[in-house]
């Protein structure tokens, strides 16, 4: 059948409608947001959802370096789940707490906090954003390591000052003990460090240390002879024992022999050395 005018202008209308449709389709496809876009807000999404917990509690000295010797000063704890832009305050027991910080460590004092020997206590983080609170972590349950059985009290025979104890040159000590030290145990002692009346300083790990000190030593008998070459020096004395750990530990940096963390128990004495005549007028 011919073609008449008015079939060639519905063809047209039809084939610029589809035109027209095919148009307004692409803007609306293009405007789907892409399966990869929003990564990076998914990872942050993920971070700031992180649960807060309570990963470890031990025993530390926190002595600057100086090993585990002389037992613990603190009951510490590490946390994950720190956020930026939130800070965070460590509890025991429910009441007792750190101050607020940002960072995911904690620490307790053992004096000002009356821990005891041998008991549980409950630690948990809480999360703070402008001091209204976010979050609370779950508890941990924690015990205090128990020391090895020790005597109640050492004696080295010092000469006493006003609030100063005094050993002399050309005298020779040897520390005495009323109680007995568990069996089977370790001892570290002797002078681990001194000062000197000019300034001068040293300590038990440095290269030719000249004062007596031992690790591991199988008894806790200590002689000390100080001399005229002593005198004017402070000596800081040590005995100290402790279970030694039967294998390395080398996520906590312990090796087999190191003291058993929260096992130390020991006996100190900071004296000043000095000559018979300054003795004898301190016992005359």
């Amino acid at each position: 059948m011919p073609t008449t005018p008015l079939t060639r202008l519905a063809g047209v209308v039809t084939s610029l409608t589809l035109l027209l449709a095919g148009l307004s389709l692409a803007p609306a496809q293009a405007a789907e947001p892409s399966s990869s876009a929003p990564a990076a807000d998914s990872t942050a999404d993920r971070s700031r959802t992180k649960p807060l917990k309570v990963t470890t509690v031990g025993v530390s000295c926190e002595c600057g370096g100086a090993g585990y010797h002389w037992g613990w000063r603190v009951v510490s704890l590490q946390f994950k789940g720190v956020r930026k832009g939130h800070t965070y305050r460590a509890f025991v027991d429910g009441d007792r707490a750190t101050e607020t910080q940002s960072y995911g460590y904690a620490s307790f004092s053992g004096v000002d906090h009356d821990f005891q020997h041998g008991e549980t206590y409950s630690f948990r983080v809480k999360e703070y954003k402008r001091k209204r609170l976010v979050r609370t972590s779950k508890a941990k349950r924690y015990t205090i390591p128990t020391p090895v059985a020790h005597p109640e009290q050492a004696f080295l025979g010092v000469v006493e000052g006003e609030g100063e104890d005094f050993l002399v040159a050309g005298r020779t000590y040897s520390v005495s003990y009323e109680g007995q030290w568990q069996e089977g145990i370790q001892f570290a002692k002797g002078v681990d460090r001194f000062s000197t009346a000019d300034g001068g300083f040293g300590w038990y790990e440095e290269e030719g240390y000249p004062l007596p000190w031992t690790e591991h030593a199988p008894d806790a008998s200590l002689t000390l002879s100080p001399t005229e070459e002593h005198l004017g020096q402070s000596w800081n004395i040590y005995v100290v024992g402790s279970r030694p750990a039967p294998k390395d530990v080398p996520s906590q940096g312990i090796e087999a022999g190191d003291p058993v963390r929260g096992s130390e128990w020991g006996h100190r004495w900071y004296v000043s050395i000095i000559s018979e005549e300054q003795a004898a007028e301190l016992e005359g």
